[in-house]
């Protein structure tokens, strides 16, 4: 920053604290200024610390979840007292991002954060369907008396605010078999993973066969290039590249979840891998069937629904974590000539509006692939009315993200959302988590009647898949599905294929409930409780 752009700053900042109004800054814009200035001599920090503003709203306030974070650590310094914190995933991997949150609107109201982790997060976050019944009646006791302490400073307005202003949404959870070559694929990814502790690798690795095998190819492909590469590199300027070690991954389970991964990392990831951890992959892609699509029945329904939706002309997000599995989508569609257009973390922000302007405009282009990261925010894309979420990850805050590119304000059209999940995998256990987590969310926020995974419970996710499961009665799927023919032809062509169909919707997972319904004299513990805690804080607060 030069001299004179900051006096200019200055200047402006002084003649809002002064005569007041609305400040808009952005996150990189606070976190810019603040991290240059000197403290108690800057005027940056007098403006917008200490005294500071005399409210602070914080729009996206889930972005402070992280407490290492260099931005919590500068909000965590305002000493305005009024606060408030906008976000629409109050929760998206574990209870300490809440807490977090509610830290920085009322300090204190949940205690010091190991105290918090002892007696609300070891049992709330650990209550699952099959757990034990004094578990689950423990856990309902404590989720109720946060609800109770929290509920003085938190405001709650979902989705049913905007019913009436759009139009229906329907989701849908499929199940896929794995075809013969998948479940081969499968099991030698899961015997090689065994000596490999990278939660991370793990999740790459047997998505990816889960996706499509070719997909698993081109990256083993590339990661022989890359590899080279780095060797060439490393012998010339003596440079270290550096991978994520165990000690880490293994912290990264211990502790909470591993974030949501970008489809950017996938190559660099599988870079760091043993070799010898694909001895078996030579002779598996020499099986021709791989270079069907139809080895994979996700991709079978896609192809098939893409087919469909041409005939009406009807415009289809496809969402994926993995680059990878986009490059193969747009090549296939490329084949088939379906008209595809792709935005992902490698296209740059100037042509992303004209490639939107593009789909929207042109009824041939019918298919618009998003990567999650991108699908995030800052795009609008309505005229499209049915998403495809091809894969899972440990964190759901994108996929929700993604959804709401098409279920917005400006849709006119009901809209179909498809979560496409690999039976009896590592991704059907994710997708079970990713539910436990929005239980928990929905149930704190709203008092409804990532979770920490230790190494023990990574264990359940690696696990020997079966290729014995039932198909669906597609006559009984039928009557879900009157009148929406798109989809059940698009079924009626792989229903063999299919093990489960169900309606299922992220803003209501009553379903799932991993909870007990609590007795008199158990909601009587917890408000006695709460009342306690919050009297508590109050008191502290005025002292």
């Amino acid at each position: 920053m030069t001299p004179e752009s900051r006096n200019k700053r200055i200047i402006y900042l002084k003649y809002w604290y002064t005569n007041g109004g609305v400040m808009l800054m952005n996150y990189d814009q606070l976190r810019y200024l603040l991290m240059r200035s000197s403290r108690e001599d800057d005027e940056y920090y007098r403006y917008l610390i200490n005294p500071g503003p005399d409210v602070v709203v914080l729009d996206e306030g889930h972005r402070i979840r992280n407490a290492g974070s260099q931005l919590y650590k500068i909000v965590s310094e305002f000493r305005t007292l009024a606060r408030i914190c906008l976000t629409g995933y109050p929760l998206q991997n574990h209870l300490l991002e809440y807490y977090h949150m509610l830290e920085f609107v009322a300090p204190g109201i949940l205690g010091p954060q190991e105290t918090f982790k002892a007696y609300f997060t070891f049992y709330i976050e650990r209550s699952y369907a099959n757990s034990l019944p004094s578990i689950k009646q423990k856990a309902a006791i404590r989720l109720y008396t946060l609800q109770l302490l929290t509920e003085e400073v938190t405001h709650r307005r979902d989705a049913l605010t905007l019913q009436e202003a759009l139009p229906f949404k329907t989701e849908f959870a499929i199940t896929f078999k794995m075809t013969d070559i998948q479940y081969e694929g499968y099991v030698n990814a899961l015997k090689s993973i065994e000596r490999e502790s990278s939660v991370i690798s793990n999740l790459l690795l047997l998505r990816t066969i889960c996706n499509h095998p070719k997909i698993l190819q081109k990256l083993l492909s590339n990661r022989e290039s890359k590899r080279r590469e780095q060797f060439y590199i490393n012998n010339n300027d003596n440079s270290d590249t550096t991978y994520m070690d165990d000690q880490s991954v293994e912290e990264a389970a211990d502790e909470v979840v591993t974030p949501a991964v970008p489809g950017e990392v996938e190559e660099e990831e599988l870079i760091g891998l043993d070799m010898n951890m694909f001895d078996w992959a030579t002779d598996y892609f020499k099986n021709d069937s791989i270079e069907n699509w139809n080895c994979s029945n996700k991709m079978t329904f896609i192809v098939d629904l893409a087919t469909e939706c041409s005939v009406i002309k009807e415009k289809i997000i496809i969402v994926s974590h993995s680059l990878a599995c986009h490059d193969y989508l747009q090549h296939l569609f490329s084949v088939l000539g379906i008209g595809t257009l792709r935005i992902d973390g490698n296209t740059p922000l100037k042509l992303r509006q004209a490639i939107l302007d593009d789909f929207e405009s042109d009824e041939n282009k019918l298919i618009m692939l998003l990567s999650a990261k991108a699908a995030a925010i800052g795009i609008n894309v309505t005229s499209a009315n049915r998403i495809v979420l091809i894969d899972q990850d440990w964190n759901p805050l994108y996929d929700e993200q993604s959804i709401g590119r098409i279920y917005r304000y400006g849709q006119l059209k009901p809209v179909t959302v498809y979560r496409l999940v690999t039976a009896s995998t590592i991704e059907e256990r994710i997708f079970a988590q990713s539910v436990h987590k929005k239980s928990i969310s929905r149930r704190l926020i709203d008092n409804k009647a990532s979770m920490t995974i230790s190494k023990e419970e990574l264990k359940e996710y690696y696990i020997q898949p079966s290729l014995d499961l039932p198909a669906i009665d597609i006559n009984k799927v039928r009557k879900e599905l009157n009148p929406d023919f798109i989809t059940y032809s698009a079924l009626l062509k792989i229903k063999d294929h299919i093990t489960d169909f169900k309606l299922h919707d992220m803003d209501n997972v009553e379903e799932y409930d991993p909870y007990v319904r609590l007795s008199a004299p158990q909601r009587r513990e917890a408000v006695s409780e709460a009342s306690r805690l919050l009297k508590e804080w109050k008191r502290q607060r005025r002292g």
